[in-house]
């Protein structure tokens, strides 16, 4: 479990922190946690079979996202507020979207802050705190959910490239701030195929079932929906800001024309490199719904993790097995899309023109 602790605000230069400890190895350090704390646990807790596993991820997953949703529902810390009135700005000041745009701003920073190890106090004049003792298990879970949370949440809205953009150096200040007193900003950073496929087939359907409820909730009444207005609410009014008759993408296409602003917010590729196209882009992989882990795969995967005395246990000293196998899979995952993609575009480019 992690704590808390004063964190100043302020602060120079760009976003950098911890290092980021091999994704891989932090999806690994994680799996092994929740085996290890499975084998021998309560009654009823043994795990028998690939699914059983596959179960017990998913659980500790939905654990982090309730801290994230406890995040949207509490009171943010002024200098969000602070920070995020400059989105406000790319509406005239009578429009009604300027409040809306701060609280899509607010919202998205929750992510980013969540995944940093800040968190804001319990009422908005309290300094932001660094959680000092988040421990390596810890940070998977925490990259996944955010990633999955800010491109179902977010992802599509057609302001969210610009409103990046007005944020962007106040952010940056801040966030540098934060990592002199032990903020880890660059833990996410280098985030595998395989981290992003499992993390979505475990818990991308829990998120958007929490965040389109909220949004149900908004479309009555948005004082009703669950998280002040930073999900539902920003959900809603996206319908109504980016309408396709107003000359804005589908929101399909909105959602893959913004993977590179949202891989740059939350620092999980270098900003500079993913820009150019330098850097493969995961969001790409996290948004696209072809690429997928299906059920009976993940099962099979994870199923030489069990025992086979009978026991209902698992050994924890083959995880690294498991994530050379999850690797092979995102590998032919994404490889099929890619030459299927490919035989379109010929089929495209030269059958459809001879």
């Amino acid at each position: 479990m992690s704590t808390v602790g004063n964190g100043a605000s302020g602060g120079v230069g760009g976003v950098g922190g911890g290092s980021s400890g091999g994704s891989t190895s932090l999806m690994e350090a994680w799996m092994k946690k929740v085996l290890e704390d499975s084998t021998g646990g309560a009654p009823g807790s043994s795990l028998n079979s690939g699914k059983d596993i596959m179960d017990k991820l998913k659980e500790d997953l939905e654990k982090i996202f309730s801290d994230l949703q406890s995040r949207f529902t509490g009171v943010e810390a002024q200098e969000l507020a602070d920070m995020c009135f400059k989105a406000g700005e790319l509406f005239d000041r009578s429009s009604t979207y300027v409040r809306g745009m701060k609280t899509f701003c607010k919202g998205m920073m929750e992510v980013r802050y969540f995944i940093s190890g800040l968190k804001s106090g319990t009422k908005k004049s309290a300094p932001v705190q660094v959680e000092t003792t988040i421990e390596e298990h810890e940070w998977y879970p925490r990259c996944i959910v955010g990633a999955v949370a800010l491109s179902t949440i977010y992802g599509d809205n057609c302001k969210l490239g610009e409103v990046i953009k007005k944020i962007d150096e106040e952010m940056k200040k801040k966030l540098g701030g934060h990592k002199n007193n032990g903020a880890k900003l660059d833990k996410c950073k280098g985030l595998t195929n395989a981290d992003v496929l499992l993390g979505k087939a475990l818990i991308g359907g829990k998120i958007r079932e929490w965040a389109l409820a909220d949004k149900a909730r908004a479309n009555i009444d948005a004082t009703k929906n669950k998280a002040i207005q930073r999900v539902g609410s920003v959900m809603d009014d996206r319908d109504k800001l980016c309408k396709q008759d107003q000359g804005y993408p589908s929101a399909h296409n909105q959602l893959k024309g913004n993977t590179n602003s949202m891989a740059s917010f939350l620092g999980i590729v270098d900003s500079a490199k993913v820009e150019n196209n330098d850097s493969p882009n995961l969001f790409d992989v996290l948004v696209n719904d072809d690429l997928t882990f299906p059920p009976e795969t993940l099962q099979e995967a994870l199923a030489p993790l069990v025992n086979t005395d009978g026991s209902g246990t698992v050994d924890p000293s083959k995880v690294g097995e498991v994530m050379e196998q999850l690797k092979k899979e995102s590998e032919t995952t994404v490889g099929k899309y890619s030459i299927i993609n490919t035989l379109v575009l010929y089929h495209i480019i030269y059958v459809s023109h001879h």
